[in-house]
């Protein structure tokens, strides 16, 4: 391309976003810094969200320096882009002074806010900003509610979820839907409430999808309950029966209590069916670059050093637990 300007900079950055490739969109932002690209408020809401996405605080906290000095005035979508970065960095005091210093505090900053706090597990300041949204005159909305029953969900406020879903089903202008019976059974399953989780998931007007129904085996992990986990996992299998994560979710269940024969009838399964399970995949961010490892992947540029290291940390594991089994002389 012979110019390239704002626009066409932030098309190609929103494009990544979208296909989820939020390493490449960072390292466009890399590009637009070594060509000094001056950027608005649209392209640095748009990197600001790419950071989000990989946890990429020094790139996100370098955006809103910029944003700054350059006198841009953050809009409720920028702050918004912001207190979500920042909660997902791990920095929920900043997104705090970001949701504090927005004026103009639309329903989707409250959302993100609440978003944030539960993220963290401040259940009961999530409460109080929801109240104080309300007593503001902002009407919550459907991303209002799964916060903060996800706020809920975290801090064991099983009481306190139950009241708010019952306002939620009351009120006329949001409708329930599938991701607000989903926090409802998570609450109610962290808590070890599995037989009213079973119940809701049994007599709720929407069909459970998969989510649900993994939410419900996971509580059953939590609390070792291995029959109602049969049970719930079998559905699961039924409802989806090419999704590797059910059979090992299930088979983890039973290997708990071991009962190998059944991890072994059910690893069989997968293999006739040619199901395997995904590599696990983390990134860090290290002096301002996001790194990414997968399992078993030997593409990142120092591989070598980074299987030599976790061998040697391997072998000192197991030394030191060779060493604490040893008999005192």
């Amino acid at each position: 391309m012979p110019e390239r300007n704002l626009v066409s900079w932030t098309a190609l950055v929103n494009g990544y976003l979208k296909m989820g490739y939020y390493g490449k969109a960072l390292d466009l932002f890399k590009e637009m810094q070594i060509a000094e690209v001056e950027m608005d408020e649209i392209t640095i809401t748009t990197l600001i969200s790419a950071c989000a996405k990989l946890g990429a605080l020094d790139q996100g906290r370098w955006l809103h320096t910029y944003l700054d000095k350059s006198g841009i005035k953050a809009d409720a979508q920028l702050s918004t882009a912001l207190i979500d970065m920042y909660s997902k960095c791990g920095r929920i005091d900043l997104a705090r002074k970001v949701f504090k210093e927005t004026e103009d505090k639309k329903v989707f900053v409250w959302n993100s806010m609440l978003g944030g706090l539960a993220m963290h597990s401040f259940g009961e300041e999530a409460i109080e900003l929801f109240d104080k949204m309300i007593e503001c005159g902002i009407e919550p909305n459907e991303i209002t509610y799964i916060s903060i029953l996800a706020a809920c969900n975290h801090s064991g406020l099983v009481d306190v979820g139950l009241y708010l879903f019952n306002r939620l089903v009351e009120d006329q202008k949001v409708q329930p839907k599938i991701e607000h019976y989903g926090c409802l059974v998570d609450l109610l399953g962290r808590a070890g409430l599995l037989d009213d989780a079973f119940q809701v998931v049994k007599t709720m007007p929407l069909k459970a999808d998969g989510t649900i129904w993994r939410a419900l085996l996971g509580a059953c992990k939590l609390h070792g309950n291995v029959k109602l986990a049969d049970q719930v996992g079998r559905i699961l299998i039924k409802l989806e029966p090419h999704n590797h994560m059910n059979y090992v979710l299930l088979s983890n269940v039973y290997a708990m209590v071991n009962r190998w024969e059944i991890v072994g009838e059910l690893r069989r399964e997968m293999k006739v069916k040619g199901l395997t399970k995904m590599p696990g995949c983390s990134m860090i961010e290290l002096n301002g670059v996001v790194h990414e490892f997968v399992a078993r992947d030997s593409s990142h540029p120092r591989s070598r050093d980074v299987y030599e290291l976790l061998n040697l940390m391997t072998n000192h594991v197991m030394q030191e637990s060779m060493d604490c089994q040893r008999p005192c002389q």
